[in-house]
């Protein structure tokens, strides 16, 4: 309960944080690698993950997980074990839960599974995937699925995910709306913009 608090008071305060444009154009992930997007959108630091929205993320999101290493949740917040003392453990204690966490062997049933059970608990509802398959990112074998759920606020939202293991870590890139209007609206932008995606060549820089 009290690391549900705790994840619940860090949206809070990203959601206070303010957005910077991303024009349309090429966008780079660190070294990990770019997109390019066929309109502007908005961002904000949400823990590790690049999160981008047109009209507030209630409505719709781009998220991008980009790198996870093995042995790492999809998002810091999601890390029990990390804000549990280590005397404790000496002593014999164990968090409460446990955290879902990447590992560099998992299935890609896995990895979904892992999406949703991360997902179910950061919207506080369950989160259910759907329609899995192959597919590529940045011309790495992967994989597609769709997902969706009914938030606290009652409203029903659906996304699509497409993710890939490349160099030991996971890269995926999921986009969520509400199923009514704003999901539809622009999905095709990102498609094209997941499509785009390219990793960073190691060899250069």
């Amino acid at each position: 309960m009290n690391r549900l608090i705790s994840l619940a008071i860090i949206l809070l305060i990203a959601s206070c944080t303010p957005y910077q444009l991303i024009p349309a154009g090429k966008v780079e992930f660190s070294d990990h690698g770019t997109v390019e997007t066929p309109i502007d959108w908005n961002w904000r630091p949400i823990d590790i993950v690049h999160t981008w929205t047109l009209d507030g993320p209630n409505l719709q999101e781009m998220v991008f997980h980009m790198g996870v290493k093995d042995g790492k949740t999809i998002m810091e917040a999601l890390d029990v074990e990390a804000g549990f003392h280590p005397l404790l453990v000496w002593f014999g204690k164990v968090p409460d839960e446990v955290s879902f966490r990447f590992h560099k062997r998992m299935t890609e049933h896995e990895i979904v599974d892992l999406f949703t059970a991360s997902m179910s608990k950061i919207t506080g509802a369950k989160v259910e995937s759907t329609q899995l398959a192959p597919a590529t990112l940045g011309g790495k074998p992967g994989f597609r699925f769709e997902y969706a759920f009914i938030g606290k606020d009652q409203v029903r939202r659906k996304g699509f995910g497409v993710g890939a293991v490349f160099d030991e870590k996971l890269y995926l890139i999921h986009y969520v709306g509400t199923a009514l209007y704003y999901y539809d609206r622009n999905q095709a932008d990102a498609e094209r913009i997941i499509q785009s995606f390219t990793f960073k060549d190691k060899g250069k820089g």
